[in-house]
């Protein structure tokens, strides 16, 4: 006969670098259907000061020799930020309890790009460069990564100084 109010917080995670990401978990909650009772989820950008709810739980989900994967939670909303923070909280007046396991975020990274020029002189981190001044037969070089997997490729550039038309 009292009331539960407790939380497990994750450390601050750097999400700058992907274009989604998403959380899973297994889990056990077993509801005995109170009002005013909650299992939720939340996330912070600003170091805990405030919460958004993703994800919340009403109903008894698993068993105790049987966790269940909890459907997955979107946080592409997250993507790029640089801080981001989880927080599992429940709340309980005469309840049972939330057992959580095998938590894991994981994501999308955003590819990377790296140019460069022979002759050298030109450099850039963006996929597709603009406003390039070429006076001179130049190749370029281009070095794209995405989470492990990278690749190359060269783009040649001829300069044709020939006066066709007198």
């Amino acid at each position: 006969g009292g009331v539960t109010a407790t939380q497990l917080i994750s450390p601050a995670m750097n999400l700058s670098g992907y274009s989604s990401a998403s959380l899973s978990f297994w889990h056990y909650y077993r509801d005995i259907g109170d009002t005013g009772d909650s299992a939720v989820v939340e996330v912070s950008t600003n170091g805990g000061s405030s919460w958004n709810i993703i994800q919340s739980y009403t109903t008894t989900l698993g068993t105790a020799s049987g966790f269940v994967n909890a459907p997955a939670v979107n946080l592409n909303a997250y993507a790029g930020q640089a801080s981001v923070t989880l927080r599992f909280r429940y709340r309980a007046t005469n309840d049972w309890y939330w057992s959580i396991d095998n938590v894991s975020v994981t994501g999308a990274p955003l590819p990377s790009f790296s140019w460069t020029s022979t002759p050298s002189g030109f450099t850039s981190g963006v996929q597709n460069p603009t406003g390039v001044a070429v006076s001179a037969n130049t190749v370029y070089q281009v070095s794209v990564s995405n989470g492990g997997c990278s690749d190359e490729a060269t783009v040649t550039v001829n300069v044709d100084v020939t006066d066709s038309d007198g």
